[in-house]
């Protein structure tokens, strides 16, 4: 009855994760930015996320096209934000680049973990077959 929604629900998912590996893969790839910002998302436990969308981001950027990934993010940070996190404290990467993200960004970024929680509710109240016991 309801497969349309978990289907919706799954599409939705794969999006937004894909949304953000380009663009912090994108991140990874800007000279002065991205290495300070995988460095130092490693060493902070409130950077994790980054980290996590920023390795395997990288990996996609670099087999589709590094350089539209690159422009991406440097269109979302923009020359500020860039020219703050390659001049500034190492220590703060991570944190400037997701002060810098666009509110598009952020929706998708905090809309993964909400999404796992749609799915996990979708499958629980999923219509279960009605199975009469007897001859």
């Amino acid at each position: 009855m309801f497969k349309w929604l978990h289907r919706l629900a799954w599409a939705v998912l794969a999006a937004m994760v894909l949304h953000n590996l380009w663009f912090f893969g994108g991140v990874t790839l800007i000279p002065g930015v991205g290495m300070r910002t995988m460095t130092q998302a490693q060493k902070e436990i409130d950077a994790v996320g980054v980290l996590l969308y920023a390795g395997p981001g990288r990996a996609l950027a670099q087999a589709v096209n590094p350089n539209a990934a690159r422009e991406y993010a440097i269109e979302g940070l923009g020359a500020e934000a860039i020219r703050q996190i390659s001049t500034g404290d190492m220590r703060s990467a991570p944190r400037r680049v997701m002060a810098a993200t666009p509110p598009r960004l952020r929706f998708t970024y905090y809309g993964v973990p909400v999404m796992f929680v749609v799915l996990v509710l979708l499958w629980w109240f999923r219509p279960k077959p009605v199975r009469i016991a007897g001859g």
